[in-house]
């Protein structure tokens, strides 16, 4: 003799006396206010009430997701009502023969070829609408106005949220600010560059997991990590993804970059498409994927404010350590220097003058073989980045190459006790630094 409402809510706080933390994951908050939606929506015909249940999902996912598939919403729509006809039943009697492993397997088996071609289908970047990111007051807004709009069913709630979401989405794709980010990848590189307003975007390498031994893990940081962040910041796609050499630690995860995310343009020193394997990531991707092999003083000027020119290599490249491809970056008043692991005879014939180079990305991840003490005092930086794996198995930053900045005066920070590392400019000229970890600490 109670209400929906009262039931809801008691069966709620029942969970979360066992679960505490239940409405902190995505689960617990999809089950619980698309359950409530099931209450409040007065809609009859089943195929409104899947419709307007993905609606009132969209704030959630996109909170935690900054992305969303249009295709989902056709195919709750079909899959609906064999989720009511079949799932859930075939769900509570497989509690009731847990003894049986043949038909659990069976059943288990059924869900699998039911779910792969679905969520093969919401995985495809053509059915993706990226957002970017929503901090959760605004989350906790779209929320209540969706319970508002699918109660009353009433236009103006409608109204509101389709100006908020073309809002969130404009800030988001249009955003005021550029930057470079060093992503924390572990140990590897893995660089972005975009411009602010109409966002031009490049990733200089992407990572990846080197193998030893036997053992091959499927973790991959692209996929975890690369995209993920991509899409926080709202961006849709790569225009450039710059190749420095054919280490797994530089561009091992290339390839699940390719197929996982749009990329107009892949750019290589030439003579690197040679090398067996970068060919080897390369190949499948050819048809969808422009390839440019690219010499020493090719430039790209994205706008007056961002120029990228390469440096090195001045021969034909062999995708190694000493072929890696150079880019000397300008933004704004500030000089960026990316060498990914050039070695310290080939630093020395980049320049034959001191440079005023304001960032340097340390080479070779700070290891002993790059970081030349005179080519550090030749340009002398403001800072050094390295990046590189927390307590990785090669010692890097080498404790040769701290010691030398250190001498020099030229600060530096690392990934690996700092985190991502982002520097940020505004079309107003303002530049701002900031780090994950210091950002945790506060």
């Amino acid at each position: 003799q109670i209400s929906r409402h009262d039931c809801f809510a008691l069966v709620l706080l029942g969970q979360t006396l066992f679960d505490p933390y239940l409405l902190f994951s995505l689960a617990g908050q999809l089950s619980y206010l698309l359950s409530y939606g099931l209450i409040v929506i007065p809609a009859a015909k089943p195929w409104q009430r899947s419709l307007l249940i993905n609606l009132l999902s969209l704030p959630v996912i996109i909170y935690h997701n900054y992305s969303f598939s249009w295709l989902t919403f056709l195919a709750n729509i079909i899959l609906t009502p064999v989720f009511e006809s079949l799932i859930i039943p075939l769900t509570i009697f497989s509690l009731l023969i847990q003894n049986f492993s043949v038909l659990l397997k069976i059943i288990e088996s059924g869900f699998t070829c039911l779910y792969k071609p679905v969520l093969a289908l919401a995985d495809s970047n053509w059915t993706q609408i990226t957002t970017g990111h929503i901090n959760i007051f605004i989350a906790v807004l779209l929320v209540g106005i969706t319970l508002l709009a699918v109660a009353t069913l009433k236009i103006k709630w409608f109204d509101w949220l389709l100006l908020g979401y073309c809002l969130i989405t404009i800030v988001n794709r249009f955003p005021l600010r550029g930057e470079i980010t060093f992503i924390d990848i572990g140990q590897g590189d893995s660089i972005l560059m975009t411009t602010p307003g109409h966002r031009q975007t490049c990733l200089i390498d992407t990572g990846g997991r080197l193998n030893f031994g036997k053992y091959k893990s499927n973790y991959n940081r692209v996929e975890q990590i690369t995209i993920p962040y991509l899409k926080y910041r709202g961006i849709t796609h790569l225009d450039y993804v710059f190749l420095s050499h054919q280490d797994a630690d530089h561009i091992g995860d290339l390839h699940v970059l390719l197929k996982k995310f749009p990329v107009h343009q892949v750019i290589f020193a030439d003579g690197m498409q040679q090398n067996h394997a970068v060919a080897k990531q390369l190949l499948p991707f050819k048809k969808v994927v422009q390839f440019k092999a690219v010499h020493v003083h090719d430039s790209w000027i994205f706008n007056p404010e961002f120029k990228i020119k390469v440096l090195w290599p001045k021969s034909l490249s062999r995708g190694i350590n000493e072929d890696s491809l150079t880019l000397l970056v300008q933004v704004q008043n500030k000089k960026w220097l990316f060498s990914g692991d050039l070695n310290r005879d080939n630093e020395l014939k980049l320049f034959k003058h001191p440079q005023i180079i304001n960032y340097l990305k340390a080479g070779h991840h700070g290891s002993k073989t790059a970081s030349d003490p005179k080519f550090l005092q030749m340009l002398h930086p403001q800072l050094v980045l390295i990046s590189a794996g927390r307590h990785n198995r090669y010692g890097h930053p080498s404790p040769e190459t701290i010691v030398n900045l250190k001498h020099l005066h030229i600060p530096s920070i690392n990934t690996a006790d700092q985190g991502m590392i982002n520097w940020y400019y505004t079309i107003w000229h303002q530049q701002t630094w900031k780090l994950f970890l210091k950002e945790q600490q506060k």
